[in-house]
């Protein structure tokens, strides 16, 4: 049988109704898959009593064990006590007819053929808890999903309402700075030259020599 498998790691409940000639077989081999939390029963009544207790993943009954009014008094009281869908898993099949043709109404998801052995059982059970498990995980990832976008939203607008007030800011102080501020001041005139007058000289500095 395969099947989606469980995506964590934590221990699944289980209720598990046999015949007590292997009670102990059974809970302690799904018990040790250490995946598995078993509660074992050998009668109807044990079962609806440790349900609620247990609030387990799947229901796990040995074929005949359970009248099909039982089946669905237990998948009912399953589903409220772990507030979701449990699925029944019934092994040492096939059916009778009669049970088969109600068997979706009472919530049966998995038979295995003959009886008890450890792989098989196993196999459906992590297959039917799996199933529901499915669109839990996706539903939740989908949800943290949401939830992250609309925190990284909120942190974009933020940063962006920062950046809008610090450019408003800036703006206010620019427009409060003087017209001229950070203009380079004008460049000195150049000083005057001198004119050259031979007036003011001395007049023992000239030198006046005669042209034959």
């Amino acid at each position: 049988m395969t099947g989606p498998k469980p995506t964590t790691s934590a221990k699944r409940s289980i209720v598990l109704l046999v015949r007590p000639e292997i009670l102990e077989t059974a809970r302690m081999e799904l018990a040790d898959t250490a995946i598995l939390l078993v509660k074992a029963v050998t009668t109807v009544k044990e079962a609806l009593t440790s349900i609620p207790a247990a609030r387990p993943h799947c229901l796990v009954f040995q074929n005949n064990m359970a009248m099909p009014q039982h089946i669905l008094a237990a998948k009912q009281l399953a589903d409220l006590s772990a507030s979701r869908k449990v699925p029944v898993v019934i092994f040492g099949g096939p059916l009778d007819p009669a049970l088969d043709e109600k068997k979706a109404n009472l919530g049966i998801t998995d038979v295995v053929d003959g009886e008890y052995k450890l792989a098989p059982v196993l196999e459906a059970i992590k297959t039917a808890i799996a199933r529901v498990d499915k669109p839990l995980l996706e539903a939740k990832a989908a949800q943290e999903a949401k939830v992250k976008a609309a925190q990284q939203k909120r942190e974009a607008d933020l940063r962006r309402q920062q950046i809008q007030e610090r450019l408003m800011r800036a703006s206010q102080k620019l427009q409060a700075l003087p017209p001229d501020y950070g203009a380079e001041p004008p460049e000195p005139p150049p000083p005057p030259k001198k004119q050259f007058d031979a007036q003011a000289l001395p007049q023992d500095d000239i030198d006046i020599q005669p042209v034959d």
